[in-house]
This record gives C-alpha cells, sequence and structure tokens, in this order.
C-alpha cells in the first residue's frame, strides 16, 4: 500500500527547503562556534558564563520581563477579544478597525516593491 503525497506539499516543499537550510545551518554553525576555542572542544565558555553574577542577574531580568509582557499581552488581547465578540452592532467595523493596523505593511511593502521593480515606472 502506497500513501499518496498531498498536491500542496510539493509546492511548499522547495521553500521549506530553503527557510530550513537558512534557519538551521546558522543555527548549528552557533553552537559549534559557541562550544569551541582554537584549542578544539570545550565549554568552558559555559562554565564561566553560569558562575558569572551580572549574567544571573540579566538573565533573571529578562526572564521576568518576558513572563510579565506575556500575561499583561495575553490578558489585554483576550480582554479586547471577549469585548469585540459582546459586540452587538459595529463588530466587522471594530474587527476591520484592529486587523487593517496588521495587513497594511505588508500591501504597502509588496506595492513598493512592484513600482521599483516595474521597467514602465516613470521614476
Amino acid at each position: 500500500m502506497t500513501r499518496r503525497v498531498p498536491p500542496g506539499l510539493i509546492w511548499v516543499a522547495p521553500a521549506m527547503v530553503v527557510l530550513a537550510a537558512l534557519s538551521i545551518y546558522p543555527l548549528l554553525y552557533l553552537v559549534k562556534v559557541s562550544i569551541s576555542d582554537a584549542r578544539g572542544f570545550t565549554l568552558a565558555h559555559y562554565a564561566r558564563l553560569f558562575q558569572d553574577r551580572l549574567f544571573m542577574v540579566a538573565a533573571g531580568q529578562t526572564l521576568l520581563y518576558a513572563l510579565a509582557a506575556l500575561a499583561l499581552e495575553f490578558f489585554f488581547g483576550l480582554a479586547l477579544a471577549l469585548l469585540v465578540d459582546s459586540l452587538a452592532h459595529g463588530r466587522a467595523l471594530v474587527r476591520v478597525s484592529l486587523l487593517a493596523p496588521m495587513l497594511l505593511p505588508p500591501v504597502v511593502a509588496a506595492v513598493i516593491w512592484r513600482l521599483i521593480y516595474n521597467p514602465n515606472s516613470a521614476c
């Protein structure tokens, strides 16, 4: 019994390969560079890093900031979603006004690039 490959996967596969190559290779190279020095493989950098008091303070503050920001963003996002969902009239207008700032910049960038590469442009 053979499994059929979804047709969409064939079209997405090249982009996924490129994305993986552009993401995974730099990550692996970063790990290699971080665990080695001129003499070869060593974890001394990490041992020294976790013994540094200033790093531990900075890591703790970063973790605290990230958790607080995540909690606040979740709370305000949920509150806004519940508020919009409870509207009887104008729900569509509120949704559009909330989504337009997120959707507009990529559209504007695409139009600008199309104008830049247009050979019939007046510029």
